[in-house]
C-alpha cells in the first residue's frame, strides 16, 4: 500500500513464531491476506508458510512487497526487532504485542516512536475492543446511581504452573504484571472516567494496598492490588498464574465461574445494583461452560438477577482494527501510561526483596510503597 491505496492481498509479516505468533497467523490468516514468518527456528511441523530466519534476512523484494509487519517475539526482543525493521523499512506499519518492551526500556521505546516519524505501530489492546468489557461500561454509565460509592473489581487468573515448568511464560521482569495485567487496566478503562483512570496510572504506587505471591522462578505469582477510588469508591484488582483461588474479598455473594484453571471477570457495585463481566472461559451451573469466545453479563437490580450472553474474539476484533487502522490512516498515539505503572508496580514489589528460598511469600498488606 505504498501509493495510499489498500490492495489485495494484504501481505503480512509474523515476526516470531511462540505462542503468539500462531495466534496471529490462525487469526490473521484469510482469503486478503498473505502470510509469512521470520523466526531464528527455519523449521516448524506446524507452519507451511514461507520462513525467514531474520529480518536481515529478508530480500530487499520481500520487504518491499510487506504491506504490516506482526511482532510476536519475545518481550526481551521487542526493540531489536522493531530497529531491524525500520532500518529495512522506515514507513513500516507494525503490530506489536503487549507488554511492548521491558521495564527498563520504556525511555528508550519513547525515544524510537519519536524518532521514526514514518513509521505506524499499535499495540495490541484486545480487551479496549472488547464487546463485553463496552457493554459493561455501558452499563456503569447508565444503571448505576451516581450519588453511591462504587466498587471495582477486575479479576484475571490462569493456572500457568505447567507451562512455566516447560520454560513457556515465564516473565521475570514484570511476573505477573506482564501477563494479563494490561488487560485488566484496558478492562479498567471501560469502567472509571478518563480522567479517574489517568489519575490512577499516574499516581504513585504507595497509594494502593498490595499484596504479593512471589516464588523464585516467577518473581511474583500473584498480585492483589487495594485502593481508594474518589467518592468513597474502592477498586481492586487481582491476578495469578498459579491457579484461580481468589482473595476473600473478591467472591462476592454470586462468585463468577470459569473453567478449571482460567478465570476472568470484572465487576461494579453501587449500593444494591451489582453489574459482572464474565470473560471467556465462562461456567455453567451443571459444571461446564458456555464455549469459545461467549461472555456472560450479568445484572442485579432489587435483589433480582438478569444476564445475558455476548459472542465475540476480543483478540481477532483487536488484530484485525489494529491491521486496518495501520492501512487506512493513522493509529491512535501509543499510551504508555499503563506500561509505566506495571513497570513501577514491579520496582515496588522487587525492592521489598526476594521470597525464602524454596517457598512462596505473601506480603503484608501495606508493606509496599513507591
Amino acid at each position: 500500500m505504498r501509493d495510499g491505496r489498500r490492495r489485495t492481498p494484504t501481505r503480512i509479516c509474523v515476526v516470531g513464531y511462540g505462542a503468539a505468533g500462531r495466534l496471529h497467523t490462525s487469526l490473521l490468516d484469510g482469503p486478503t491476506v498473505r502470510l509469512l514468518l521470520v523466526d531464528p527456528a527455519t523449521v516448524h511441523p506446524d507452519a507451511t508458510l514461507p520462513t525467514w530466519r531474520s529480518v536481515a534476512e529478508l530480500p530487499d523484494e520481500i520487504v518491499a512487497d510487506i504491506d504490516v509487519w506482526s511482532v510476536c517475539s519475545p518481550t526481551a526482543t521487542h526493540l531489536t526487532v522493531l530497529r531491524e525493521i525500520l532500518a529495512r523499512d522506515p514507513r513500516a506499519r507494525i503490530v506489536l504485542e503487549k507488554p511492548a518492551c521491558t521495564s527498563s526500556e520504556i525511555d528508550d521505546f519513547q525515544r524510537l516512536l519519536a524518532g521514526a516519524p514514518g513509521m505506524r505501530l499499535a499495540v495490541t489492546d484486545q480487551y479496549r475492543r472488547s464487546r463485553a468489557a463496552t457493554i459493561l461500561g455501558r452499563l456503569v454509565r447508565t444503571a448505576l446511581p451516581a450519588d453511591v460509592p462504587r466498587a471495582v473489581q477486575v479479576v484475571f487468573a490462569k493456572d500457568r504452573v505447567a507451562d512455566v515448568r516447560r520454560g513457556r511464560f515465564v516473565d521475570l521482569d514484570y511476573g505477573v504484571l506482564g501477563y494479563e495485567w494490561l488487560h485488566m487496566l484496558a478492562v479498567l478503562g471501560h469502567l472509571l472516567p478518563p480522567a479517574v483512570t489517568s489519575t490512577y496510572l499516574c499516581g504513585p504506587v504507595g497509594l494502593s494496598t498490595l499484596q504479593a505471591d512471589r516464588d523464585e522462578s516467577l518473581f511474583v505469582s500473584a498480585l492483589h492490588e487495594r485502593t481508594a477510588l474518589p467518592h468513597g469508591g474502592r477498586l481492586e484488582l487481582y491476578s495469578s498464574v498459579t491457579g484461580i483461588a481468589l482473595p476473600w474479598e473478591t467472591r462476592g455473594d454470586r462468585p463468577p465461574t470459569g473453567a478449571a484453571n482460567r478465570l476472568r471477570f470484572a465487576r461494579v457495585t453501587a449500593g444494591d445494583v451489582e453489574l459482572i463481566a464474565e470473560f471467556d472461559p465462562v461456567g455453567t451451573a451443571d459444571g461446564r461452560t458456555l464455549g469459545r469466545n461467549r461472555h456472560r453479563i450479568s445484572v442485579r437490580r432489587d435483589g433480582r438477577w438478569s444476564e445475558r450472553v455476548i459472542e465475540d474474539s476480543p483478540l481477532r476484533t483487536g488484530l484485525h482494527e489494529a491491521v486496518r487502522g495501520l492501512l487506512d490512516g493513522p493509529p491512535p498515539a501509543v499510551d504508555l501510561l499503563p506500561l509505566r505503572r506495571i513497570a513501577r508496580l514491579a520496582a515496588a514489589l522487587r525492592a521489598d526483596g526476594p521470597a525464602p528460598a524454596g517457598r512462596p511469600a505473601r506480603m503484608p498488606a501495606g508493606a509496599v510503597s513507591g
